[in-house]
């Protein structure tokens, strides 16, 4: 196995808490992620829900790859390397499933998902032509907040097909 590859064992990583004003720095990550152009790597539907697992835990869960890819070509590179057995469509799913599970993380019923929980959308992928692929998110309120070409796009909360409770 390279440093990469999952699964991590679930709960062999610090364990997503969140810290008692976490819905100030999650309003606060969302007000910075409202600016934000999207960039892979930087901001994206791995780092913003990265971004703001952090500011309600003080743990990033992407801290093993952050910086390792630059352009969808190398995503998709990362998410085969992390899960090569995981038919494309179903990578990012499983990856932040098995990364979420490491911390702790348990995957819920979408239709449970609550301010500040992880979700997963298929949605129009801009670089795709509007392709429907899936993307991650974070639950906001009644929607899920994905990142856009600037900024935050927002999705009903009832799109969502997978989700995972923070802390």
């Amino acid at each position: 196995m390279t440093e990469t590859t999952l699964p991590i064992p679930n709960g062999a990583l610090p364990a997503l808490r969140r810290l008692a004003d976490w819905e100030v720095r999650l309003a606060a990550c969302f007000r910075r992620c409202a600016r934000e152009r999207f960039g892979w790597g930087s901001f994206d539907c791995l780092i913003l829900p990265a971004d703001c697992i952090l500011a309600m835990t003080d743990i990033d869960p992407m801290a093993r790859w952050r910086g390792r890819y630059a352009s969808r070509r190398e995503a998709d590179a990362l998410l085969a390397d992390l899960a090569p057995e995981v038919a494309p469509v179903a990578r990012l799913a499983h990856v932040v499933g098995a990364v979420l599970a490491a911390h702790g993380a348990h995957a819920i019923s979408p239709r449970h998902a609550g301010h500040g929980d992880i979700a997963l959308v298929d949605w129009p992928d801009a670089e795709r032509d509007g392709a429907i692929a899936p993307h991650c998110g974070v639950v906001g309120g009644a929607h899920i907040l994905l990142p856009a070409r600037v900024g935050l796009a927002v999705v009903p909360a009832d799109r969502a097909r997978h989700a995972w409770r923070i802390g």
